[in-house]
């Protein structure tokens, strides 16, 4: 089914507008009189006549540009050490690689390429014997973060944007770890080079996910716990500075069962960690874990700049993921929120033994998101404001717990979300029994600016808790792919109210007489 969405898709999502009907035409009629009487043309008016059917049989591209790649230098004194007998692939290391070290990265390089080929991943081009033949190189030098990918410039004459490009990783990786840093950069070049427009940090993500799935780890650096830490930040980070991460300013009260954020500052990209856990969610809620929908994606995401400068940065991989969601009938602002309640349920055993995602539920036991609210509800507190302490950035998701083991069984949890204007949020509930076991769930619609939804959850016996999860929708998809922090970080707070039988019901009911009538 992916795959017919594939083809479906393939040709939209171009961004592209059409040129005002008519207005070329008129300035053809000019040019041409001006034209007649030019000393030398052959046919009078022919050129301008030429680029006025070409203005209006042809779409002009108003979107963003980004940059192409920068061309990047093979790196100095890394002659051959390994080639490989059945792939074009080449290992280079210089003098301080052992022959070892080198055919061991050999062996990761041709099972990833393998791998990627028969999962229907497109490959990097020859790249002109640039490395000494026309296969792929692979450096053993020093590289940030362990693996990357470089471009030696983009590819003339090809149909989509393409660029030429090779891998790095660095020779002091862990033994244990080599697998995965060849696969993470051989996948980076593959990326790069398929689609030189597109954000590093999506890169990144996706080739942290198929060293995932190719090899158990996720990437050469993998962050698993530090994206699961930095879900307040979203998924993707923007490839510009990453403002401080807002859950630094104030760590969960009481986050017995959640790491400290602040050990984490890096959480905000984390490598693509934040991304292949999206990919690894995706991929098991629409296609049981198939690995399509990341190469589907990835596939539409593609592109042509045919004029101008620079690279269209649309399609996106943002735009194509969309698409694709809504080809499927499932939104991006009903998977999104979806997701963020799964993966609550992952880290500690008591939340894993019910993840409802396989992916999820085999994350480390500290990989827990964090709980900025801890309220309990009984007879003597009825009305608690719990304001989020920062900002929430673009499909970033926060998460509430409240305790309502002293209640009366015939009480109703009221929530209010107030957040500020400019973006849509997402608010969902979660009713848990004594040992953390979801029992029911409820998703109010979207909405914008304060009041952003309202739910009334009935409790019953066997309610101990209510997991409130706040999800920011943004007003539009993020743009990692261009520079500046994203406009649609936002700060939001819940107000929580126990009633009994008499108090107001339905969506309409107010929030308390006391709450405050706008965002914080």
């Amino acid at each position: 089914m992916l795959l017919a969405v594939a083809c479906a898709l393939g040709c939209s999502g171009s961004g592209g507008r059409d040129a005002p009907h008519g207005q070329p035409a008129l300035a053809s009629h000019a040019s041409a009189a001006a034209d007649a009487g030019r000393p030398g043309s052959t046919l009078p008016g022919v050129d301008s006549l030429a680029a006025s059917i070409t203005e209006l049989t042809s779409r002009t591209w108003g979107g963003p540009r980004v940059p192409a790649p920068a061309r990047s230098a093979r790196p100095a004194d890394a002659p051959t050490v390994a080639r490989s007998a059945w792939y074009p692939l080449r290992v280079h290391g210089g003098p301080h690689v052992s022959a070892q070290r080198a055919h061991d990265a050999l062996d990761a390089l041709e099972a990833a390429f393998a791998a990627m080929h028969a999962c229907g991943w497109r490959l990097p081009p020859l790249d002109a014997a640039r490395g000494g033949d026309e296969a792929f190189d692979l450096y053993l030098v020093p590289t940030p973060d362990g693996a990357g990918a470089r471009a030696d410039g983009l590819v003339l004459g090809a149909f989509l944007d393409t660029a030429s490009t090779f891998a790095t990783v660095d020779p002091a990786v862990p033994e244990r770890a080599l697998a995965a840093c060849v696969t993470d950069a051989f996948a980076q070049a593959a990326l790069l080079a398929r689609d030189p427009a597109e954000a590093a940090t999506w890169r990144r993500a996706t080739a942290a996910w198929l060293a995932w799935r190719l090899t158990g780890q996720a990437g050469c650096r993998p962050a698993l716990v530090a994206a699961q830490r930095g879900a307040a930040l979203g998924w993707i980070a923007s490839d510009a500075a990453p403002p401080e991460s807002p859950l630094a300013l104030d760590p969960a009260p009481d986050a017995r069962d959640a790491p400290d954020a602040r050990d984490a500052p890096d959480a905000a990209d984390a490598g693509g960690a934040g991304g292949a856990l999206l990919w690894m969610g995706l991929d098991d809620l629409l296609a049981h874990g198939d690995g399509a929908v990341p190469r589907v994606v990835w596939e539409i995401a593609s592109q042509r700049t045919w004029e101008g400068e620079g690279l269209r940065a649309a399609p996106s991989v943002w735009m194509a993921l969309a698409h694709v969601l809504d080809a499927m009938k499932r939104p991006l602002d009903e998977v999104l929120p979806a997701l963020a309640i799964d993966r609550y349920f992952a880290g500690p055993a008591a939340r894993s033994r019910y993840a409802q995602l396989a992916s999820f539920a085999a994350l480390p036991s500290d990989a827990a998101v964090p709980v900025f609210a801890r309220p309990t509800l009984g007879e003597t507190r009825a009305v608690v404001y719990a304001p989020f302490p920062g900002a929430l950035g673009p499909f970033g998701s926060a998460y509430a717990l409240i305790d309502v083991r002293q209640a009366p069984r015939d009480a109703r949890v009221e929530v209010w979300l107030q957040g500020e204007y400019g973006v849509r949020w997402s608010l969902g509930a979660v009713r848990l029994g004594a040992d953390g076991h979801p029992l029911g769930t409820m998703q109010a619609p979207a909405a914008e600016g304060p009041n952003g939804g309202y739910l009334p959850v009935e409790l019953d016996p066997d309610t101990a808790g209510v997991l409130l999860v706040v999800t920011n929708l943004a007003s539009g998809l993020p743009a990692p792919s261009l520079p500046g922090p994203s406009p649609f970080a936002r700060s939001f707070q819940l107000i929580v109210a126990l009633r009994g039988d008499t108090g107001p019901r339905g969506a309409g009911a107010a929030p308390p007489r006391s709450a405050p009538d706008h965002a914080p």
